[in-house]
């Protein structure tokens, strides 16, 4: 699947041409319907061009994603080492995933289910 993305909040025109790859695996039967346990989903071009390095031309959005990461990495070094490591610990994650995104021009999301419960509707009054 792809698509085009157009426009800022600013109210300038961009193009974004982005693709979804979806993988649907691990089908177990759960009550005679066969469901996915397992879904990745990546999405690629989201942020420019995929290539990185010397020669390739970087999107506007991916520049202004830099900025800001850039920003908040100065943030968090100038907090105390405490309160640092506190913000680290709750945003340090979503950190990691913008910088990968930002780099590859890809983001991979694995979903994976445990369990399945197929809602009867409420049960019997006695």
């Amino acid at each position: 699947m792809e698509g085009t993305a157009r426009g800022r909040e600013d109210g300038t025109a961009t193009a974004t041409t982005a693709t979804v790859q979806v993988e649907l695996l691990d089908f177990r039967q759960v009550e005679g319907i066969f469901e996915p346990f397992r879904r990745v989903v990546r999405f690629t071009g989201l942020m420019g061009p995929a290539e990185s390095g010397a020669g390739s031309a970087e999107s506007e959005d991916t520049k202004q994603a830099r900025a800001e990461m850039a920003r908040l990495l100065e943030q968090l070094q100038s907090m105390p080492p405490e309160q640092r490591k506190m913000a680290e610990a709750q945003i340090g994650p979503m950190m990691k995933r913008m910088q990968a995104g930002m780099d590859q021009s890809k983001i991979e999301v694995v979903t994976t289910v445990k369990t399945i419960r197929i809602d009867r509707g409420p049960p019997d009054e006695d």
